[in-house]
């Protein structure tokens, strides 16, 4: 069975109505079972107060909804965050009070322009709508499930684990670039434990392998639960890269109005790791040394890290202020090394 992942931006009356509430820990997960397709619906609660937990929902998903009912800073640091992360499959559910004309400016030129649309009454707030879920949970399972990527490993990103007696080490998370099998080997980066599969669940049956796009529990053996931790990646030996420092192009969005400077404490987003980093240097276009990228700027980023980033040459990854007004998403720059 295939799998899709929707990030839900809006109010958490909805989200109950379109599955079985799961896993609740830095964001609120809603199963449901298609005929031949699985539904996780991802609900970071602490957000808008945190921004770790957007981030951690657009490392999970596939797709989004996105609940408009204000034109505020709010929304457009949702549009900022899906534009950047690329995120291009979605719903837009617009209240039936707002001026459209107003909001398409906002969209225009970012990926949520393409989203699908449906105005919908303020019910969507205050209280569920069985019958807006119904047609929603169809459209969503409607959209194309992650397939699995040519020339990529198996990477599982570990959201939660814990102990289970007489199971062992138990790692729930997110398949991505190729499935997990039974047996399979997996180094937990950016570690060097080497761990196996022993079994997999998926939607709590036992399954021998799990495509990409699976929430998956895989109970492991010869790693420990202290080895584990939010953000560590399961994939075969020597497939991923870890590192310390970065030196990338950078494009500052034309919205995070403070500028990236010299010196600032950010914040990467990749997968399910949000991991602090210095900004060491910045260059201008031209290749100058800069003390500061303004709103809009392009350049080159120089950035240290505190701890280890696990990545594939070419993931996207999001630079982040967690501490700024919003939007608290400064630019998007693509990992290399």
């Amino acid at each position: 069975m295939r799998s899709i992942n929707v990030l839900w931006l809006g109010p958490p009356a909805l989200p109950a109505l379109l599955g079985k509430k799961g896993a609740e820990g830095i964001a609120t997960v809603y199963n449901h079972r298609g005929t031949d397709l699985a539904l996780s619906v991802i609900h970071p609660h602490r957000y808008p107060e945190k921004l770790a937990p957007l981030l951690v929902g657009l490392g999970m998903c596939d797709g989004a909804v996105l609940v408009v009912e204000a034109l505020d800073a709010t929304l457009g640091e949702r549009l900022v965050a899906l534009d950047l992360a690329q995120i291009r499959n979605g719903v837009l559910l617009i209240a039936d009070y707002l001026d459209e004309s107003k909001l398409d400016r906002a969209l225009q030129g970012t990926v949520v322009a393409s989203y699908a649309r449906r105005s919908v009454p303020t019910l969507v707030s205050e209280g569920p709508d069985a019958a807006l879920a119904s047609s929603l949970r169809d459209e969503l399972l409607a959209f194309p499930p992650p397939r699995t990527e040519a020339g990529a490993p198996t990477m599982v990103h570990v959201d939660e684990h814990f102990p289970v007696k007489g199971v062992g080490t138990v790692a729930l998370g997110v398949v991505r670039g190729a499935p997990v099998q039974v047996h399979q080997q997996l180094q937990a980066f950016p570690g060097t434990v080497l761990a196996t599969v022993r079994s997999i669940q998926v939607h709590d049956e036992d399954v021998k392998e799990a495509p990409v796009g699976s929430r998956v529990g895989l109970a492991l053996k010869d790693i420990t639960t202290e080895q584990l931790d939010r953000g560590v990646v399961l994939a075969p030996p020597t497939t991923m890269r870890t590192t310390t420092s970065l030196t990338v192009p950078v494009h500052v969005t034309p919205f995070y109005r403070k500028g990236l400077r010299t010196g600032q404490v950010i914040h990467l987003a990749v997968g399910l790791q949000v991991k602090p980093a210095t900004i060491g240097a910045l260059q201008d276009g031209g290749g100058s040394s800069v003390p500061a990228l303004g709103a809009g700027a392009k350049g080159t980023i120089a950035l240290s890290l505190e701890q280890p980033l696990v990545f594939r040459a070419g993931e996207r990854a999001l630079v982040c202020d967690i501490d700024a007004a919003p939007p608290r998403v400064a630019a998007a720059i693509q990992l290399t090394g």
